[in-house]
């Protein structure tokens, strides 16, 4: 659970200082310069993704948590759920706003509670050979993230498309993906109820479905090699995608409960 929070600490930390030096004119959709740019900036990204892998880390543990601190957490979950309330967090929009706080706070308040677990999860072999491809294929976002163009002869990055750089700097969707795919993989072995488990199933494939529709639309459709993108997934929306995203998480809630009885039936 230590390396989940230490994750996002450091992603967030990325982010305060990308958006806190560089010229918004060449990041996505701020405005605010300095201190006051990443701040807002790194606000923003508490509330999304980091609200969503809060509460995946919280659900993990909370059959260990003590029945006292249990109120506490339903708090976190519901200041968490504001993120979902269309217009709180906005592609078009992202500087931070007041509301924004509540579901931040949910994240720090989720992260806190599920720290209590002090146990290690067994690393899958699957979880092994995940990390290290969903990171050498992320390289172009981590490098943006940090505020520069990394492409290491093989990613597109900084070569121009349509008048401006194939991937721009700050913080990237697909990225976000990863992180998801990456926490929901170290925090699954913990988990115990069915709900819980449930979240993080379909969760993973939200993550995974983000991280494939970023890097195929920049390493794929900003070469000229294809005009298909993967739809955007990023909202709920009454799409294909979405309803495929539904049906390949319900398969895998499906087949985790034959493999996965509740500990109870173990």
């Amino acid at each position: 659970m230590a390396l989940v929070a230490g994750l996002l600490a450091l992603d967030a930390l990325a982010i305060l200082v990308t958006y806190s030096r560089i010229d918004p004119q060449q990041l996505y959709h701020v405005s605010g310069t300095g201190l006051h740019g990443g701040l807002s900036r790194v606000l923003v990204a508490l509330d999304w993704p980091d609200a969503l892998i809060a509460v995946a880390a919280l659900g993990a543990v909370w059959h260990r948590l003590p029945a006292r601190v249990r109120p506490l957490g339903w708090v976190a979950v519901a200041l968490c759920a504001v993120v979902a309330v269309p217009g709180v967090v906005k592609q078009s929009d992202l500087d931070a706003r007041w509301v924004n706080v509540l579901p931040a706070l949910g994240t720090l308040l989720s992260l806190a509670l599920a720290l209590r677990f002090r146990g290690r999860a067994p690393l899958a072999p699957a979880t092994a050979v995940a990390v290290p491809v969903l990171l050498l294929l992320s390289i172009p976002c981590l490098g943006a993230a940090l505020g520069y163009h990394v492409g290491l002869g093989i990613f597109r990055t900084g070569e121009l498309w349509h008048g401006e750089p194939s991937v721009h700097l700050g913080f990237h969707h697909g990225w976000a993906g990863a992180l998801i795919i990456i926490c929901v993989l170290l925090v699954l072995p913990l988990a115990e109820r069915r709900l819980a488990r449930g979240w993080l199933w379909l969760l993973l494939v939200y993550g995974a479905v983000n991280c494939a529709q970023d890097f195929w639309y920049e390493q794929v459709v900003k070469r000229d090699w294809t005009s298909r993108s993967i739809p955007g997934a990023l909202e709920p929306r009454l799409h294909w995608i979405w309803a495929a995203m539904l049906a390949v998480g319900a398969a895998l809630i499906v087949r985790d409960r034959r493999t996965h009885p509740p500990a109870s039936a173990r």
